[in-house]
């Protein structure tokens, strides 16, 4: 069996374009009195715009043009009439189209694209026409264009229609369609017509539940070989969906691209019968192996001599794994600086990246897998989609999943260890928080999946406070940040500058605190604990009165407001980092005042023990003791136990207000 590309297989075969999908570039009926005079949608005044209508089509057909290359091609045509309730609706009427463009002219084309607005002057439906010709066109970039449109005369109570067309030669990926928008649709609609024998995989993504229909149809065919007989089907599948709301971005949802809805289109391979066969479709393992073959990926990893005499001075006397692994990060994490680029390949030779000290992150990471293995040491690229990114479908093999490279080192404890020397403050299995996706894809001779470390955000405060009858509340403040604890101070001393910025910044973030004087230690060691050494004054949480005096002891609070407002939610929760943090407080009993009352011991659980809040007050000779403490053990909730989780936390809030009450002896 021999195997062709899709464009040399599929040429053999002319299909005149379907009559019924001509008819679907027709522009949209013009827009009813009533619609116009609208003011709302379906009575929700706070909508600032609607789709009333959201479609898109795509028929892949063959074309024989004496232009352009011959061959199968896809025709996609979208149509949607947007309502404007709002002023800042009108963005929604502005947009930007896409068009690839390459030099042997298989390029995408544009084609009808027409942007009509309607208002209604003097009781009568006026329209305001802009055409392709009107709009700004960016050449600037070698592999596509940009058209960009905005309708013209728009106002509220606009209708805008917005139509054009596209013809693609790229069967592989077709464009991701969205099926919801974050205004809402009242009717969403898409249907794809293709011959039988590509197998196209479509895929659904998010909440919102679609209706889904598959027919087929015989079209007649001047194909000659093969056991087709000079016809073949038409798949055409449509899904639609009525009165879509609007995709509202939540707190601690990770990427809005995990849940909002959309089909995405692939190709897996094609098989005309008795004719020729590809499998275009890969699985993880093959994924990992183009990954490394590619000249502009691990290609790279082969052409790293010049690093021998770094990692020989680097390593010079470093007995242990870990001890050359950590050496070699904190070089490149200082030799070479992330330009913030986020190519998944890499732009230029290793040697170049080292020597200028400047590169993508492909550029970056994939020079510290190969200072790794010059070392001696089992390393391995690790692919990876970022939390800002989306899912990662395991049941959709792509290179195009991953937007992150990171690395990944195998030491003497027999367990895998990851790096990232994108950033300055990551050490040893401690990643920038965007990395902290559950699994990466280890590239080697076998690839395969592995979990990545989950570190906690770990902080412990231990303070003495001294309050006076004056109104004075001083102290001490020891304070320890731990994996992720120190990692935030670290970023924040960076930030700053300098020791006053940056214990003004830890004012800010702590309201009431205020730092006398201090000292900090290992702020300078990634891999240490950051500890602070504080002489403080507290000041609006103690008050005193004609009898009586209060302070509120949480002025370290867990929380400054409320992480949940809505009463309901739809996308589940994913917490960036677990969490634990804890908090001992003696308070010295100020003069001629005993204690009134105390804050009640309590523990604030949510179910499983997935999170915890727990708090004690007690006195103990002329001090009363404050400890209180708090766990996250879980990144991840359904949105089926918001409730309990908003309560929670509600519950901390509450928590963190109770105050010490004292009266005068």
């Amino acid at each position: 069996m021999k195997y062709y590309s899709l464009g040399i297989v599929l040429c053999c075969l002319l299909v005149s374009i379907n009559t019924s999908f001509a008819q679907k570039n027709k522009p949209f009926k013009a827009p009813s009195k009533e619609a116009l005079l609208s003011t709302s949608y379906q009575g929700d005044t706070s909508v600032p715009a609607a789709y009333l209508k959201k479609e898109c089509y795509t028929q892949i057909s063959y074309y024989k043009d004496l232009q352009e290359p011959d061959g199968f091609k896809a025709d996609i045509t979208y149509r949607n009439r947007i309502k404007i309730y709002k002023n800042k609706g009108i963005k929604y009427t502005k947009d930007s189209i896409y068009i690839s463009i390459s030099d042997d002219l298989n390029i995408d084309k544009l084609s009808r694209l027409t942007i009509t607005t309607y208002n209604l002057q003097d009781d009568k439906v006026v329209k305001t026409i802009l055409k392709e010709k009107d709009c700004i066109i960016d050449k600037r970039h070698k592999d596509y264009h940009i058209i960009k449109y905005a309708a013209q005369d728009v106002y509220v109570g606009s209708i805008v229609d917005i139509q054009y067309s596209v013809r693609t030669p790229n069967l592989v990926v077709l464009p991701t369609w969205y099926y919801q928008s974050y205004i809402p649709i009242q009717f969403s609609f898409y249907e794809f017509m293709y011959p039988e024998f590509i197998d196209y995989k479509v895929t659904a993504n998010g909440l919102v539940e679609l209706k889904k229909e598959e027919n087929s149809t015989l079209i007649n065919s001047d194909f000659n070989g093969g056991d087709m007989n000079n016809q073949y089907t038409e798949i055409n599948k449509r899904f639609s969906a009525s009165n879509v709301p609007a995709f509202k971005t939540e707190p601690f949802i990770g990427s809005s691209l995990n849940y909002i809805g959309f089909l995405d289109f692939n190709i897996a391979g094609y098989q005309i019968p008795g004719g020729f066969q590809q499998q275009l479709s890969y699985s993880w393992e093959e994924v990992g192996q183009r990954l490394l073959q590619g000249a502009s990926f691990g290609r790279h990893l082969r052409e790293v001599k010049f690093l021998e005499p770094v990692i020989d001075s680097l390593t010079k006397g470093l007995e242990t794994p870990k001890e050359k692994a950590l050496a070699i990060l904190g070089h490149l994490q200082k030799k070479v600086i992330w330009n913030k680029k986020w190519q998944m390949y890499s732009e230029k030779p290793l040697r170049m990246v080292y020597d200028k000290g400047v590169g993508n992150i492909s550029d970056v990471n994939l020079l510290l897998v190969a200072a790794l293995k010059k070392a001696g040491l089992k390393a391995y690229p690790i692919m990876l989609s970022t939390t800002g990114n989306r899912f990662v479908n395991p049941l959709k093999p792509s290179i195009s999943s991953f937007n992150y490279v990171i690395a990944g080192v195998e030491l003497k404890d027999q367990k895998f260890h990851f790096l990232d020397a994108n950033t300055p403050f990551s050490t040893l299995d401690l990643l920038p928080y965007y990395c902290l996706s559950s699994q990466g894809l280890r590239l080697g001779e076998y690839s395969n999946w592995v979990d990545l470390p989950n570190k906690k955000f770990v902080k412990n405060y231990v303070s003495k406070i001294k309050l006076t009858k004056d109104g004075l509340a001083t102290g001490t403040l020891q304070y320890v940040g731990k994996d992720y604890g120190a990692y935030e101070l670290r970023n924040m001393w960076k930030k700053a500058g300098n020791q006053l910025r940056f214990f003004k910044q830890l004012e800010r973030d702590h309201q009431g605190l205020i730092i006398q004087s201090g000292s900090i230690k290992n702020m300078e060691g990634n891999h240490q604990s950051v500890a602070l050494d504080l002489l403080i004054r507290i000041k609006n949480n103690y008050k005193i009165n004609a009898q009586t005096a209060s302070f509120t002891p949480t002025y370290l609070k867990v929380l400054d407001e409320a992480f949940f407002t809505s009463e309901t939610r739809v996308c589940p929760i994913q917490f960036p980092v677990l969490e634990k943090q804890s908090f001992v407080m003696s308070i010295e009993i100020p003069q001629g005042y005993q204690v009134k009352s105390l804050p009640q011991s309590e523990i604030i659980r949510l179910p499983n023990k997935a999170a915890q809040y727990s708090y004690s007050a007690s006195v103990v000779g002329e001090n009363i003791q404050i400890v209180y403490s708090y766990q996250l053990k879980q990144r991840y909730f359904p949105s089926s136990i918001y409730p309990e989780l908003k309560a929670f936390y509600e519950a901390i809030l509450r928590k963190q207000k109770e105050s010490i009450i004292f009266k005068k002896t």
